[in-house]
């Protein structure tokens, strides 16, 4: 049986890996092909390069997070990359969210990395305290 902080740090890892992934694809579609989502790529090569490299670096990061389920003993430091992993989006969205507004950009983003940060978070500060009646198993890698 896993503890709750390596359950939730290998949802959040698989969500980034598998989003991290699509939206690659999603990137290169607009970019080939001018279509999908991501269109305006198409015509901007800059923007491509600078999402397809934050896009890798997520799933980088969420793989990164499912390795340290594995190895490692204390996951507070690992709860804190999933809150830095998400929080440059957060504030760009929030800084430019008249312009996505405007544009007709979807702002649904905004909701998924706040609750990702306030999770991560909440891991961070309560994920090690043993809920009253959970046991810990040797095997446990808190």
């Amino acid at each position: 049986m896993f503890s709750k902080s390596v359950v939730f740090l290998r949802f959040h890892g698989t969500f980034v890996i598998i989003l991290g992934c699509a939206m690659s694809i999603a990137a290169t579609i607009g970019h080939l092909k001018a279509a999908g989502p991501l269109a305006v790529l198409g015509q901007d090569v800059a923007g491509y390069v600078g999402l397809m490299q934050a896009y890798i670096l997520i799933a980088v990061i969420g793989l990164s997070m499912w390795g340290a389920t594995m190895r490692t003993r204390s996951l507070r430091l690992w709860h804190l990359c999933g809150v830095l992993a998400h929080l440059p989006a957060f504030v760009l969205t929030l800084m430019f969210w008249n312009w996505m507004v405007d544009n007709g950009i979807p702002t649904a983003a905004i909701y998924m990395h706040g609750s990702f940060i306030v999770a991560e978070t909440c891991f961070f500060f309560f994920g090690q305290i043993p809920i009253k009646g959970e046991r810990r198993m040797a095997t446990d890698p808190r």
